[in-house]
């Protein structure tokens, strides 16, 4: 059964070279700017394998080994199959980025994140999600920078004095703004507890988007595809193929969704008045509030642990999957 739905998918894949979603197709495995020799070694290790499989098929039947014979024909079906799996993998991705696409269109249109400009059903899916992250991160950027910034103005603010003197008597000199440098305090606190932390993560995160959009079709596939051709080095190839697939069509959605809970879940902080409102920070909806630093810390900490744990299981069952079937 399993083989069957593997099988249904390959033929489907064919009709969906349309989706945009970045190209992969056995040409550019074949022809990667990262790997520039990786073609004619997969060519190279096709006729080496097909070579083992005519002798030990032929040894099978001199030897009335049945043992070879089984492994000559194993051999065979895997080689087909990587063959049949090379070639369809454009298609795969385009299927896997159709389903994507429906799944980003029932969960942001209605939620107001479908009139955004970064999002669009014929946009890139790589593209939309680095344009809802490179947003978080300029807010984030943002206001730490401004943190450091209230800092320092703080501190210089409570080193001014007013002195009085009177003849004969002399005087007395005293801050008479001192406490802001509790203000100042507070600030760097802010920053080294959370906004560093916060700006640190997101920042990998958007890098992480145009890495796997480079890193995945570049490499990934294409060693994946030369490890899965050799018996003893197929089970880290099927391996290098779910990551490859997940890289390019699982992660970027799960970032691009997250990031959009950015802009549609934590719109306003309209009713948390009460526990927003700050006398050094500013009110509901002033730049740089407790609201405002509360809404990166799912971005940075919670939902990038819950797209590492969907992308494992993922990871996983494509592992299994292939496994099974070849």
């Amino acid at each position: 059964m399993m083989k069957m739905q593997i099988l249904l998918l390959l033929i489907l894949s064919f009709s969906f070279a349309g989706v945009s979603c970045p190209e992969v197709t056995a040409s550019t495995i074949l022809n990667s700017d990262l790997l520039p020799d990786i073609g004619p070694t997969i060519a190279v290790v096709f006729m080496l394998t097909i070579l083992i499989i005519v002798f030990a098929y032929a040894g099978g039947q001199l030897l009335e080994n049945q043992n070879m014979t089984i492994f000559a024909k194993d051999e065979l079906y895997h080689l087909l199959f990587s063959a049949a799996l090379l070639a369809a993998i454009g298609g795969i991705l385009a299927f896997s980025c159709v389903i994507s696409s429906g799944l980003m269109d029932f969960s942001l249109k209605g939620t107001g994140a479908a009139q955004f400009s970064c999002y669009s059903s014929s946009s890139n899916i790589f593209d939309i999600a680095s344009c809802f992250m490179n947003r978080v991160k300029t807010d984030a950027d943002w206001i730490a920078g401004n943190a450091l910034k209230k800092s320092i103005e703080k501190q210089q603010e409570a080193v001014s004095t007013v002195s009085i003197n009177f003849p004969l008597v002399g005087g007395t000199t005293t801050s008479y703004v001192a406490y802001k440098r509790t203000y100042a305090m507070m600030y760097d606190l802010l920053y080294t507890s959370f906004l560093a932390p916060l700006l640190m993560s997101i920042t990998l995160q958007a890098q992480l988007i145009d890495f796997m959009k480079i890193f995945g079709p570049g490499v990934i596939f294409p060693l994946a595809f030369l490890l899965r051709v050799f018996p003893v080095t197929r089970s880290m190839g099927n391996i290098l193929i779910g990551l490859g697939i997940g890289l390019v069509t699982i992660l970027p959605i799960m970032y691009a969704l997250n990031a959009s809970m950015y802009e549609t879940v934590f719109k306003s902080c309209d009713g948390m008045e009460q526990i927003t409102d700050d006398s050094v920070l500013g009110s509901c909806g002033f730049p740089g509030s407790f609201f405002d630093i509360a809404k990166l810390i799912p971005q940075a900490f919670f939902l990038p642990n819950l797209t590492l744990a969907v992308f494992i299981t993922f990871l996983s069952a494509m592992n299994k999957a292939l496994r099974v079937i070849g």
